[in-house]
């Protein structure tokens, strides 16, 4: 079954992502009032804002990065293969994960080189294959090992200090993380036996699940987060070669996800099937919910096209092109688009919750919320780029070349930024 991938956007997809997106690509419209209401129902806050037009905007990146990494024939910690997660530093800088070579690799505001860590192994200060990397207390860095089931803690010199075993019963697939100290986990629910498709059968639709745990940093398990909580939705066949029994989910083009980002004193999670960010204390516990319904688009028949011309680009055979369609055939439309395709945190604890575009495009907006819910309005994106972090000033993305090749760069917030 086909499967979706980030890669640049083919140039025919653009009208195509043009007419699902619904906009023209111009100037962001003129501020619109807003209401906002905060009720309280059983100790949890609900705030509902309520959007007259189009949201303001808060901050105006630059229209070029101010740096760009990533070469084919520079020093070596410029060429990058696989990357695995970006950590803004408090200088302005990045540490960039480097997933072929599993090393972390700084750089200052400059795109200057700084020093790099870690590498490929079992022993002290290697990474058997880094599952997920983000800021830590102390302008520290923490590498979640998921091979190795081990955190790994990194001084902002480059020194790679202590270790944690997760030692969990359920080991955490990714961890999220964040300048206060906090650590997030998320481990993933599959379906057994018996709820799998029967080999022949064709595709099944199914939707997975995701449960949430804090950790300490010394790996120790914590409180969770209510659930199990929906997550993927695919459709899922069953294949048999010799001995070998193989599961193959393809992920619907217009899957709703579960999303986390930990910030100081807890952590936000959402699942995109509505424009709800639950907002969870350290303990777990449910303390506010932000709706901003006026943010959720209807799902139509341009996004199913949209989806079908980026699964097309991969297939090259008649087969394969029916195989696309058959997917697309087997899938449920929802009434809504995905309303989110992400979640960030910036070192002020604000929330950024990164758009949803058709086909394979990057998200071309996020919108800013701030820790107690206060919305705060839009920032448009630079075309083709992928964010991955925001720092002091500037957001960090992945932007990738005609052959797949990825380069890492930063926009800073503009001097008409209005905050």
């Amino acid at each position: 079954m086909p499967r979706l991938r980030p890669r640049p956007v083919p140039a025919t997809l653009l009208a195509l992502l043009a007419l699902a997106a619904g906009c023209d690509g111009g100037e962001a419209p003129d501020a619109a009032p807003s209401s906002v209401t905060r009720t309280d129902s059983a100790g949890v806050e609900i705030v509902v804002v309520g959007l007259d037009g189009a949201p303001p905007e808060w901050v105006r990146l630059d229209s070029t990065p101010r740096v760009r990494i990533g070469t084919l024939d520079g020093p070596e910690p410029t060429r990058f293969g696989t990357l695995r997660g970006l950590v803004p530093r408090p200088d302005g800088g990045v540490v960039v994960a480097e997933g072929q070579s599993q090393e972390l690799r700084a750089f200052d505001a400059t795109g200057t080189p700084l020093w790099t860590a870690g590498g490929m192994g079992d022993g002290p200060g290697e990474f058997a294959r880094i599952g997920s990397v983000g800021p830590f207390s102390g302008d520290s860095v923490v590498v979640f090992d998921d091979r190795n089931g081990r955190l790994s803690f990194v001084a902002p010199d480059g020194m790679v200090g202590r270790t944690a075993p997760l030692r969990w019963e359920d080991r955490p697939f990714r961890l999220t993380s964040s300048r206060g100290g906090t650590l997030l986990a998320r481990i993933f629910h599959f379906p057994g036996p018996e709820n799998l498709p029967g080999e022949g059968d064709g595709g099944a639709f199914r939707r997975d699940s995701v449960s949430f745990r804090w950790a300490s940093d010394d790996g120790e398990e914590g409180a969770g987060i209510p659930g199990p909580i929906p997550d993927m939705e695919a459709v899922v066949q069953v294949r048999s070669t010799g001995d070998m029994v193989a599961v193959e989910a393809s992920p619907s083009p217009w899957s709703r996800y579960a999303y986390d980002a930990a910030a100081p004193g807890g952590a936000w999670v959402a699942v995109s099937d509505a424009f709800a960010l639950q907002w969870y204390d350290d303990a777990g516990t449910l303390r506010r919910i932000v709706r901003i319904p006026g943010l959720e688009v209807a799902f139509g028949p341009a996004d199913v096209e949209a989806a079908r011309a980026a699964l097309l680009v991969d297939a090259e055979t008649p087969a394969a092109q029916r195989q696309v369609d058959d997917l697309l055939a087997a899938l449920p439309r929802p009434a809504t688009r995905p309303a989110f395709s992400g979640l960030r945190v910036d070192p002020a604890g604000r929330l950024w919750v990164l758009s949803w575009m058709p086909g394979e495009a990057a998200p071309d907006r996020a919108w800013v919320v701030e820790p107690d819910g206060t919305f705060l309005g839009v920032v448009y994106l630079p075309p083709g780029v992928r964010l991955e972090a925001v720092g002091d000033g500037v957001v960090w993305g992945v932007e990738l070349d005609d052959f797949d090749v990825p380069s890492v760069v930063g926009y800073a917030f503009g001097s008409t930024s209005r905050r």
